[in-house]
C-alpha cells in the first residue's frame, strides 16, 4: 500500500493511507486470510499536507489553436523581424521531481543475507513500477557492507539509508528508507537516528525550499515494549530540536481496533494504544486512509503459520 502526496489540487490520490504493514494483496473472503491486517495504517499523515478540496468546475472546451515551440518567437504582424524580442533560451533539461510524491512500507522481512538477496531486484521493479519516490522497509538485517554492496548494484537507481539494529544487525531487526534516484531530489536529505534498528527521521527537501519530515518506524512486539518505545519517541521530540513530523509509517506491531484483526479478536494493549495516540497528537498526525474509506475492510499482510491475524 502506499500514500500519494501531490501539490495538484485536482489530484484525488493526495490523501493518505494509513496502515503499519504491507504485504498481500487485498481479499474480501476470510477464508483466504489466515492472518490478515486492514490496509488502515501503513501511513499517518499530518492533515496539511492533504490536497484541498475544490468544487467541481464546469469544463468548456478550448477554441482551436497552433502549437508554437517555445525556442521560437511569437509571430508579431507588422514589426520588422529585427526589433522583435529575441527567443526564449532552451530549457535546460536535468533531473525533474515530480509534483507528486508516492511513499509506501514494507516489511520485507530480511534481506542482507544470500538466502535474501533476490529480494533487492523485486523491490526495485517494485519502486519503478509503481512510481515509488520513498520506501520505508523493517526487518532488513542489513549491515552497512551489505548497503554498499546495493549501491553498487543499482548505482543510478536507488539510495538506502540504512539503521541497523546495534547488537545483531545481520540477524535481526533493522529499518532502512530507499529512495528512488530518478524521483527524489536523494542527494541534498538529512537523516537523523531516532533508536537504532527502530526509528529513522528523514527530511527529504519538497516544494522549493521546504522540506518534507517522515519518521520510519518499526515498534517491538512485546506491549511493554512498545508502550515503552513510544514514550521514549514523545519524550525525545519534547526533549529535543526536532523537527515535526509530517508522516509516520512502518511497522507499529499493533492495532488500534479490534476490526484491524481477522479473525476478530481483542483489542492490543491500551496502554501502548494510548502512547502512539499521544505521539499522534503530538504532530497533529491523522489516518487519512481511515478517514476517507471509512467502512471499507482491505487487508494488506497475512501469515500461514499462525491462525490469528493483524495489521499493525
Amino acid at each position: 500500500m502506499s500514500a500519494v502526496i501531490s501539490d495538484n489540487p485536482g489530484d484525488d490520490q493526495g490523501s493518505f493511507g494509513v496502515g503499519r504493514e504491507i504485504g498481500v494483496p487485498a481479499s474480501r473472503n476470510p477464508n483466504d486470510c489466515l492472518e490478515q491486517r486492514r490496509s488502515r495504517t501503513p501511513i499517518i499523515a499530518n492533515e496539511s499536507l492533504a490536497p484541498k478540496q475544490h468544487p467541481a468546475q464546469l469544463s468548456i472546451p478550448p477554441a482551436p489553436t497552433t502549437v508554437q515551440r517555445r525556442d521560437q518567437p511569437l509571430p508579431v504582424q507588422g514589426v520588422p523581424p529585427s526589433l522583435r524580442a529575441p527567443a526564449p533560451s532552451p530549457i535546460k533539461k536535468g533531473k525533474k521531481i515530480r509534483d507528486a510524491l508516492t511513499i509506501a512500507s514494507l516489511n520485507m522481512k530480511g534481506g542482507g543475507s544470500a538466502s535474501t538477496q533476490d529480494k533487492w531486484p523485486n523491490i526495485y521493479q517494485f519502486m519503478h513500477t509503481g512510481k515509488i519516490g520513498v520506501l520505508a522497509v523493517q526487518e532488513t538485517h542489513l549491515t552497512q557492507s551489505r548497503v554498499d554492496d546495493l549501491h553498487r548494484q543499482f548505482p543510478d537507481r536507488i539510495h538506502i539509508i540504512n539503521c541497523q539494529d546495534p547488537t545483531n544487525p545481520s540477524g535481526r531487526g533493522g529499518i532502512a528508507v530507499i529512495l528512488n534516484k530518478q524521483l527524489t531530489n536523494w542527494c541534498k536529505i538529512k537523516t537523523t537516528p531516532i533508536q537504532d534498528g527502530c526509528a529513522l527521521l528523514l527530511e527529504l527537501p519538497w516544494r522549493g525550499s521546504s522540506r518534507l519530515h517522515i519518521l520510519a518506524v518499526y515498534a517491538p512486539n512485546n506491549p511493554s515494549d512498545n508502550k515503552t518505545f513510544w514514550d521514549n519517541i514523545r519524550e525525545k521530540w519534547l526533549n529535543e530540536n526536532l523537527p515535526q513530523v509530517d508522516i509516520l509509517l512502518g511497522d507499529l506491531n499493533l492495532v488500534e481496533e479490534r476490526i484491524d484483526r481477522l479473525p476478530i479478536t481483542s483489542s492490543d494493549s491500551r496502554q501502548a494504544i494510548a502512547s502512539l495516540q499521544s505521539v499522534k497528537d503530538l504532530f497533529s498526525l491523522t489516518d487519512r486512509w481511515w478517514q476517507s474509506h471509512p467502512d471499507s475492510i482491505n487487508f494488506t499482510y497475512k501469515q500461514d503459520h499462525i491462525h490469528s491475524s493483524s495489521q499493525s
